[in-house]
C-alpha cells in the first residue's frame, strides 16, 4: 500500500490499475475492502481507475460508496451483484453514479443492474457504455432493456462489422424511431481497430442507415447526440458520415444539442455544410466541435463563412470541447485546455463585435454592461470589450 500512498506530482491525479491476465481473463483485486477504503480516501484529488478486476461484493460496495464509479471499467461482479444493488437501492439517496460498463465476460450482475435502471426512478448512472470490441456474450435482450435504462447518457463504442452481422443494437435502432429511448443523449464511437476496415465506406453505411434513420423518424425523442469518428483514421468515410448527418438533420424535430468530435475532413470545424442544415433546425441550438489541431483562429476583422453565419444564426451557440474518456483511455491525442479556450473566446469575441454595428446607442450601451457583468471573471474578455467599445465611453 505504501506505493499508492505517494503524493500525486503536479500534473498526473489518475492512477490506472490493469487486471487482465489474459484474453477474456481478469485477475481478482487483491485490496480488502478495508485497503480500498484507506487507498480512496487518502488523496481526496485522486482519480482512480479499475480495469478488468474480478471484484468481490463487499469490494464493488465499498467502490460504490466512496467513488461515483467513473473509473470502473469492464470489472465482473461476484454475488451476480446483488449486494451493490442492495446498496444502490436502498442507501445511495438520489445520487447520480458515473460510467458503467460492466460487460467484460459477461457476468450476471450486468444483467440485473441494467433491469435495476429500467426500474430505478432517477437516473443512477450518467452513462451506459455498450462496448462492441469487449462483449464476449452477445445478447440483444440486454441492449432493449438499455434502451429504457434510467440513465443520462447512452454510450455505443460501435465495430461497423460487429454491428452490422449482428442484431444486438436493433433494439436501440428501433426505441430511438419509435420515440421509446429513455436517455436524453446518445453518444457514437466509431472505430474498427483496423486502418484498412476504416476505408470500407459499405460497412459504415450499413450503420448510419441505421441509427441515422431512426433519428429521422418524427417520433424519434432523442436531445443530445454526440460523435466521435477521432478513433477511426477516416478520409473518404468522412464525407458519407457527413452527408448521412446533413439529412437526418433535415428530417430530426427533437435534438437541440450536436458534437463532433472529429478532425477529419468536412466534419472538423467549421464543418460549414453541417453549419447550414443546423441553422434551418427548429431546435438543434448548441454545436460543439473539437478545437481545429494546429490552426490559429482568424482575425476578428476578417469576414470568413463561418464569421458570417456565426453573427448571422444569433440564437445558436458553438462551443469547443476536449474529447472525452474514451479518447484517453485509448492513447490518442486530445485537445490541451489553452486549444479549447483559445477558439471558445474566438466565438465570444466575434459574436460581440456585433456591439459596435448596433445603431441605438441606449441598446448598444445596456448589452455592453450586461456583457461586462456576465464576464467579469475573464480579464481577458473583459479587456476586449472594453478596448473595441471605447468609443461609447467617450461620448
Amino acid at each position: 500500500m505504501s506505493v499508492f500512498s505517494l503524493p500525486d506530482s503536479r500534473e498526473d491525479r489518475v492512477l490506472r490499475l490493469l487486471g487482465i491476465i489474459g484474453e477474456g481473463i481478469c485477475t481478482d483485486l487483491i485490496f480488502s475492502p478495508e485497503q480500498l477504503q484507506t487507498l480512496l480516501c487518502s488523496h481526496a484529488s485522486r482519480l482512480f481507475e479499475f480495469r478488468q478486476f474480478n471484484l468481490s461484493a463487499e469490494q464493488s460496495v465499498m467502490l460504490a460508496r466512496k467513488t461515483d464509479l467513473n473509473g470502473l471499467w469492464y470489472c465482473p461482479v461476484q454475488d451476480k451483484g446483488l449486494l451493490l444493488l442492495d446498496y444502490l437501492q436502498h442507501h445511495n439517496g438520489r445520487r447520480t453514479l458515473g460510467a458503467f460498463c460492466n460487460q467484460f465476460g459477461f457476468d450476471d450482475a450486468w444483467e440485473n443492474i441494467v433491469t435495476f435502471l429500467c426500474q430505478c426512478t432517477y437516473p443512477l448512472f450518467e452513462e451506459a457504455v455498450i462496448d462492441q470490441h469487449n462483449i464476449h456474450h452477445r445478447d440483444s435482450h440486454v441492449n432493449a432493456l438499455l434502451a429504457r435504462a434510467n440513465v443520462n447518457s447512452l454510450t455505443i463504442i460501435i465495430d461497423p462489422y460487429l454491428f452490422h452481422h449482428s442484431d444486438e443494437c436493433e433494439p436501440i435502432v428501433e426505441a430511438l424511431r419509435n420515440g421509446s429511448f429513455v436517455p436524453h443523449k446518445l453518444c457514437l464511437y466509431f472505430d474498427t481497430y483496423d486502418l484498412f476496415r476504416d476505408e470500407d465506406i459499405e460497412a459504415f453505411e450499413t450503420v448510419l442507415d441505421e441509427l441515422f434513420g431512426a433519428m429521422s423518424s418524427s417520433e424519434c425523442q432523442l436531445k443530445e447526440l454526440d460523435m466521435q469518428l477521432e478513433l477511426a483514421q477516416l478520409t473518404s468515410t468522412a464525407g458519407v458520415f457527413e452527408q448521412h448527418l446533413i439529412d437526418m438533420l433535415e428530417e430530426n424535430t427533437s435534438l437541440e444539442t450536436l458534437t463532433i468530435e472529429s478532425t477529419a475532413g468536412p466534419l472538423q470545424f467549421p464543418a460549414m455544410r453541417v453549419l447550414e442544415s443546423a441553422a434551418k433546425h427548429p431546435r438543434l441550438r448548441k454545436i460543439v466541435f473539437l478545437p481545429p489541431y494546429g490552426r490559429n483562429p482568424p482575425p476578428i476583422d476578417q469576414s470568413d463563412l463561418f464569421q458570417m453565419w456565426h453573427r448571422t444564426n444569433l440564437s445558436h451557440s458553438i462551443q469547443f470541447g476536449d474529447s472525452r474518456k474514451v479518447r484517453l483511455q485509448e492513447g490518442c491525442r486530445v485537445a490541451t485546455k489553452f486549444e479549447v479556450e483559445k477558439w471558445q473566446d474566438f466565438v465570444f469575441y466575434d459574436r460581440f463585435e456585433l456591439l459596435r454595428q448596433m445603431e441605438d446607442e441606449n441598446v448598444r450601451c445596456h448589452m455592453l454592461v450586461v456583457a461586462l457583468a456576465s464576464h467579469s471573471s475573464n480579464p481577458q474578455r473583459v479587456y476586449s470589450l472594453l478596448s473595441r467599445n471605447q468609443d461609447v465611453f467617450a461620448k
